[in-house]
């Protein structure tokens, strides 16, 4: 009895635990589509306006619709590497922790 006592406490332990850490990937998910989507919007209206007004952008605005296409690509760049960075120290970690648990 004392020992059924303690394993629901440890799976309501678990359970909470698993949940917090499931908000904590929505939650990164959500900064990271923010992150990403704010220089893709940049890409995409630089692009159009290049796009439906090319001869009659002038030379100095043109020249900055262009850096800011490059600009925001290089950020989205940089953004995707931390996320991958990211994911592989995930993985490495659920190595780790295979490995320990495979040892003992």
């Amino acid at each position: 009895m004392i020992s059924f006592a303690i394993g629901s406490a440890s799976e309501r332990s678990m359970r909470q635990e698993l949940q917090g850490q499931d908000e904590q990937k929505t939650e990164f998910l959500h900064s990271v589509a923010h992150e990403l989507k704010t220089p893709l919007t940049a890409i995409i209206s630089s692009s159009q306006i290049l796009d439906m007004e090319p001869s009659s952008a002038n030379p100095g605005q043109r020249q900055r619709l262009i850096q800011n296409i490059a600009q925001s690509a290089w950020s989205m760049d940089g953004r995707v590497t931390q996320l991958l960075d990211f994911a592989k120290m995930q993985v490495e970690d659920l190595e780790i922790k295979d490995w320990e648990e495979y040892r003992n």
